[in-house]
């Protein structure tokens, strides 16, 4: 199955992306929409390892290290274009068409 994924700037001047008429992040603010999403999913908790799971153009990642330095994050990219796009891959990063060391 061939995915085609489509990058644009959001009104925020930020990258986001979709396949088709699907966004895959916010189509307005995708740094905000992770803040949430860490907010919701880490509440006080404090883990000295992390594993996104679809770790998407890296805002979630970025986040995590402002708030969390000395965590070890480590990503898992469903697609390659996304992990070549991401600015932020964590310590360790994954994708479907990554040879194996």
């Amino acid at each position: 199955m061939n995915l085609s994924i489509e990058f644009f700037s959001t009104s925020t001047g930020k990258k986001s992306a979709r396949i088709g008429d699907i966004s895959l992040f916010s189509r307005y603010d995708p740094e905000k929409e992770a803040d949430r999403f860490i907010n919701q999913s880490l509440k006080n908790k404090n883990p000295l390892t992390i594993v996104l799971l679809g770790a998407g153009l890296g805002y979630a990642v970025q986040i995590l290290r402002e708030r969390l330095p000395e965590c070890r994050i480590i990503c898992l990219f469903y697609h390659q274009r996304l992990f070549t796009e991401s600015q932020n891959r964590g310590d360790a990063a994954w994708h479907p068409k990554q040879q194996e060391s």
